[in-house]
């Protein structure tokens, strides 16, 4: 017999009452149908579920919330080809629609997941990758949503990101080859959560696949959250935690390549970034020399543009006035700590150390604090190359003993000017840090700095003691004081 209420003449009601009340009703009675009349309906499910994927984009909210329910009750009786479809169905309109649909799709399946929870855990393998992308999203009520359809699983996301890593990488590499740069951003998210996930337990074979999907898709124009895509390659690249690019099979040349080609792309904030990534990849992993890319690259924005030969000199002069450069921008910020973290690729350091110290001490006068303190870590990293600390003591035989005293000599006034900060605690405690380690290294390598420079910094660290009120500091200022007056001043 056939059913009274045809599945499209539901559709066609659904769509086309007049008034709220009679669709909401209409649709609300489809899915006490479900439930009380089982047998009768389940040859009917399928034209239902189309049917109700006809209502579900309404202009009206309540007849979408309404009709996700009614989806979430048939779903629970619909046959396994039919809960295919559907999950087919959602899958492309996520991808391929309008944020206000990709919302929608998140609360069907959020309603499927409450109401039809078991029928979802059986085709898992089709609903992970979906709902871990979907937790990626920039929209905080969508990606509540998701997380939600994600714990309803019950799922552990090692092992399940492992298990459907193959139908994972399919769906970011669909949705970075698209136009949509939402999707894309939301891929390459994706992409790097996975990596946190699996770390080292990441498959060499999809790990090169997925790196070459984020490198193609770095391709083309900037658009606004590709830096997204470069932070997933160098996520990527580090998770693993191998020490060369190579031991996973990965092109050391390509990824460099394009690291330095989108580091000097002009959007400010993008190049700023791009510059955070790349330091990720040069502290974790090794690369090739490319010191002199990184001087270049940094440089752009940390030295003042040189004045034009054909300016005149009465503009020159009102520029001289109007414009003193400064170094205080986030992007410059990015490139003092670049500077830090690339020196470690450097292998010519024994020409290059103090021409670095001097560069960075020396802009220390024209940095706002929360720079100085980047500066302080670029500094912290020259020092340790130097042998400062016991993890880079082996690196300490590159350098004579009068080039580590060329490089202390220049950093040391670009720290002291940190230790008399008198208004930023992170500042003084860093720069009384880098302090105490020159000297401990002087000590244990017996060498004497000039007696001039020693007078200094025993002048700047009692006044700092004297004046300081944070006690671990004060302590520290302290031993300061004391291993100088034992060990490098005579009178």
């Amino acid at each position: 017999a056939e059913w009274p209420l045809r599945p499209g003449k539901l559709a066609s009601l659904a769509r086309s009452s007049v008034g709220l009340t009679p669709r909401v009703t209409l649709l609300h009675t489809v899915s006490l149908l479900a439930v009380y009349q089982q047998q009768d309906l389940t040859k009917w499910v399928g034209k239902l579920m189309g049917a109700m994927f006809g209502v579900l984009p309404d202009r009206s909210p309540a007849v979408r919330d309404k009709c996700a329910a009614t989806v979430a009750v048939l779903f629970r009786y619909a046959k396994p080809s039919t809960v295919d479809n559907v999950l087919e169905k959602l899958r492309s309109w996520y991808l391929e629609k309008e944020d206000s649909v990709k919302h929608l799709v998140a609360v069907v399946l959020n309603k499927i997941a409450n109401s039809a929870p078991d029928v979802l855990r059986t085709v898992h393998g089709a609903v992970i990758p979906l709902s871990l992308f979907g937790k990626h999203s920039k929209e905080g009520t969508e990606r509540e949503l998701w997380e939600m359809v994600w714990l309803e699983l019950g799922v552990s996301d090692q092992s399940v990101v492992l298990l459907h890593l193959a139908e994972i990488s399919s769906l970011c590499s669909l949705s970075l080859g698209t136009t949509s740069w939402t999707n894309r951003i939301q891929a390459a998210d994706t992409l790097a959560t996975v990596a946190t996930v699996l770390s080292s337990s990441y498959p060499p074979p999809q790990l090169c696949a997925n790196v070459e999907l984020l490198i193609e898709a770095t391709t083309g124009r900037t658009f606004p959250g590709k830096s997204a895509i470069l932070a997933a390659l160098a996520k990527s690249l580090t998770a693993p935690k191998r020490s060369n690019l190579s031991d996973v099979g990965v092109d050391e040349e390509k990824v460099m390549t394009v690291f330095l080609r989108e580091v000097r792309k002009k959007d400010a904030e993008y190049v700023s970034q791009v510059m955070r990534s790349l330091g990720d990849v040069l502290l974790g992993v090794q690369v090739s020399d490319c010191w002199e890319d990184l001087w270049d690259i940094c440089c752009t924005h940390l030295v003042p543009p040189e004045e034009k030969e054909d300016e005149e000199e009465e503009s020159k002069e009102k520029r001289k006035k109007t414009e003193t450069f400064t170094i205080q921008t986030v992007t410059q910020e990015s490139a003092v700590l670049l500077l830090g973290v690339g020196w470690r690729v450097c292998r010519n350091k024994p020409e290059k150390i103090v021409q670095l110290s001097e560069f960075l001490a020396g802009n220390m006068r024209i940095c706002t604090w929360k720079i100085q303190l980047s500066v302080l870590c670029s500094i912290q990293h020259v020092l340790q190359s130097l042998g400062t600390t016991p993890e880079t003591s082996s690196s300490a035989a590159l350098f004579t003993e009068e080039l580590k005293m060329s490089v202390y000599q220049s950093v040391i006034p670009g720290v002291l000017r940190c230790v008399d900060d008198t208004k930023h605690t992170t500042v003084r405690a860093l720069a009384l840090k880098l302090t105490a380690q020159i000297f401990e290294s002087c000590l244990s390598a017996g060498m004497r700095l000039k007696t001039e420079i020693v007078k200094d910094v025993l002048l700047h660290v009692r006044d700092q003691v004297s004046v300081e009120s944070n006690h671990n500091l004060k302590s520290q200022g302290i031993e300061i004081v004391s291993i100088l007056e034992k060990n490098f001043v005579t009178n």
